[in-house]
């Protein structure tokens, strides 16, 4: 059985009441009709219940029937016809530029067709809504692609994986308009994790650089496979642990811990809290899980980057010592050779000195043994 179509029908006066009852109760359509005779009654039946559609007169006791419509026609939660005895197009463009999607002049024929009326209204205002969630889509994709790429933008210029951490957390906050938002990198040898970047509303107890056990972040097996850890109520766990408890106090009421993997490996979160319970939902979800993919490829770029600007400077500093090192032997080196020149010269000139006394000698030099016989001369 079909859902019937629940139709607000807002008229005082009895008699075309009657008739468009009549009506509806003829057609073989599916039709649930409720009747307010003035605006007072009209919102009094529209704060209990919100109906598929709207039939109102133009001329009511309290007023006219376009009050019902709101001021911003964009948020319109449901289609309105308006209904008057007055053929005056001033009347209909009135109602049309009110909002209202349909505009027909009271007679007998009118109400006998109402039924169909709604029908091809109801059918005209579900074509405007699909068109209008199409064009929501496009533009929340749009507004999404954009975010991607500014954050793209921000992550080229970012220096450290905290920088990272905190630009995301900064340009996410409007697609998704959390309380409370930090990222948190996971040592799961160590059982343990360590708060990168926060962003919150008000001053937190748990700023950057805070440790925390991975039992808070709830099935770490689901997290390794992508899985996202919901806590719809906060004040629902029980027993609540210590970081939730400190959560809650400040405002946060829901929770969302989204994985962040590089190669296959879990390497921490990003963690978005809300002050409403449930209060994220699909579209939110999604766009979290794109950024928190992203996010995760940069804070690995940049601990790599980290990593290579360490190991280089390590490595400069290793050369710069060893070329010290090599300074001072070869200065030792230099000496050493300058002082044995220095000392061969010094050998040659005394030899030098020895052979010219000797070639310029007169006297004749004897040898003698220890007997004082002379043996050479």
């Amino acid at each position: 059985m079909s859902i019937p179509i629940h139709i607000l029908l807002v008229e005082d006066e009895a008699a075309h009441v009657e008739l468009i009852r009549r009506a509806f109760e003829s057609h073989t359509g599916q039709f649930s009709l409720t009747v307010a005779r003035n605006l007072a009654n009209a919102y009094g039946r529209l704060s209990e219940t919100t109906p598929d559609l709207v039939v109102a007169d133009f001329r009511l006791p309290d007023g006219e029937g376009i009050e019902l419509l709101p001021a911003d026609t964009e948020n319109l939660a449901f289609p309105v016809i308006i209904l008057t005895s007055q053929g005056d197009e001033q009347v209909a463009v009135e109602a049309m530029k009110a909002g209202a999607l349909d505009y027909v002049v009271k007679s007998e024929d009118t109400f006998a067709g109402m039924p169909r009326i709604v029908e091809r209204a109801f059918r005209e205002w579900g074509h405007i809504v699909e068109r209008k969630r199409a064009e929501e889509a496009r533009r929340l994709y749009a507004e999404r692609l954009e975010l991607l790429h500014e954050i793209d933008q921000a992550i080229l210029t970012a220096q450290s994986p905290r920088s990272v951490a905190q630009t995301v957390l900064e340009r996410i906050q409007k697609p998704i308009p959390y309380l409370r938002a930090s990222v948190t990198l996971f040592h799961l040898k160590a059982q343990e994790a360590v708060t990168l970047a926060v962003r919150s509303s008000g001053k937190t107890d748990l700023p950057e650089g805070t440790r925390l056990s991975l039992d808070v972040f709830g099935d770490l097996e689901s997290l390794q496979r992508g899985g996202i850890t919901l806590v719809e109520d906060i004040h629902t766990q029980t027993p609540i642990m210590k970081p939730l408890e400190v959560l809650s106090k400040e405002g946060v009421r829901s929770l969302a811990v989204v994985p962040l993997r590089t190669g296959g490996e879990l390497v921490g979160s990003l963690n978005l809290g809300f002050d409403k319970p449930g209060a994220i939902d699909a579209q939110h979800l999604e766009i979290a899980r794109e950024v928190a993919n992203q996010l995760a490829i940069a804070i690995h770029q940049t601990r790599m980057r980290e990593q290579i600007e360490r190991h280089t400077a390590e490595l400069e500093q290793r050369v710069a010592e060893r070329t010290a090192e090599l300074n001072t032997t070869n200065e030792r080196l230099q000496s050493e050779i300058v002082e044995r020149r220095q000392a061969e010269e010094e050998a040659r000139a005394a030899q030098a000195f020895a052979q010219s006394l000797i070639d310029s000698s007169m006297d004749i030099i004897l040898a003698a043994d220890t007997d004082g016989n002379i043996v050479e001369f």
